[in-house]
């Protein structure tokens, strides 16, 4: 009954243990990639917002600018305070444009190393 010192049921009970613990790493690889598929989908509705918020961004950026540029090129037709808006609105407005650009022309920099 003796294999290498071992009895068949000693044998038996280490295989079992083999067993339980091969299963217990499937589990956890199972629960892994769940986790990491997961988070892809969570990835993937953050890109698509992400995206959706710059083409509304686009939109009214379109709009104000539409707006001011015109109050600046018929400025005979307002009073000076809507045209002195109409001026900041137009300046700070392509600031951040500005500003939105660098940062995505610097995160994506990042992003590279």
């Amino acid at each position: 009954m003796k294999d290498g010192g071992l009895s068949l049921l000693d044998k038996r009970r280490r295989s079992k243990k083999d067993c339980d613990l091969t299963s217990i790493y499937v589990e956890q690889s199972v629960e892994a990639i769940r986790q990491e598929r997961e988070k892809f989908n969570d990835r993937i509705k953050w890109s698509s917002f992400k995206r959706i918020t710059c083409y509304v961004f686009v939109i009214f950026l379109g709009i104000i600018m539409g707006v001011a540029s015109y109050a600046l090129i018929n400025n005979d037709k307002y009073p000076a305070t809507i045209v002195v808006a109409a001026e900041f609105v137009l300046f700070f407005e392509v600031l951040g444009l500005l500003g939105v650009i660098l940062k995505t022309v610097l995160s994506q920099d990042n992003k590279k190393k």
